[in-house]
């Protein structure tokens, strides 16, 4: 996840979740992906926190994004200060609660580098020098798995 300056505007709301889900389910539809799960590298070195740039529904869209059905098998947040540190463990403290102790083992706190060196190149993001996964365009790529998956006869 690449953090954006500005929040989503309410008119793209529902394309971005429209967007969200199909990305989501093309994602896991290999079986390796589905047996084995993703890596997650939450990338918050650019995050901006100013309120200037909030728009007042980042509270539903990050509710949203939340609810999509996920099966990681390592989650590394990269590029945190102390501060930022602080608070994502109080969350994390607090998801706890919520959520099965094998998940929460697999948040780890990582440099931007020791992300990069735990993701291998070609699945790397292109801003740092990966291969993006090898997707050209997400929408394309999106299309194709989504046609390539196997419709029941109901």
């Amino acid at each position: 996840v690449r953090a954006q300056k500005e929040g989503i505007p309410e008119e793209m709301e529902k394309t971005l979740i429209r967007s969200g889900i199909m990305y989501t389910v093309a994602v896991h539809a290999d079986n390796k992906s589905l047996r084995e799960g993703i890596t997650f590298v939450i990338d918050t070195s650019k995050q901006n926190y100013s309120k200037k740039n909030k728009i007042g529904n980042e509270a539903k869209v990050q509710k949203i994004n939340q609810s999509y059905p996920l099966r990681p098998q390592a989650i590394y947040i990269a590029g945190t200060s102390a501060a930022s540190r602080v608070i994502i463990n109080g969350l994390i403290k607090v998801a706890a609660v919520f959520t099965k102790a094998k998940i929460l083992q697999r948040i780890k706190f990582v440099s931007l580098d020791e992300a990069v060196e735990k993701v291998p190149t070609q699945s790397g993001p292109t801003y740092l020098g990966g291969g993006g996964g090898n997707i050209e365009d997400v929408a394309e790529w999106t299309r194709k798995r989504y046609e390539s998956m196997p419709v029941p006869d109901l």
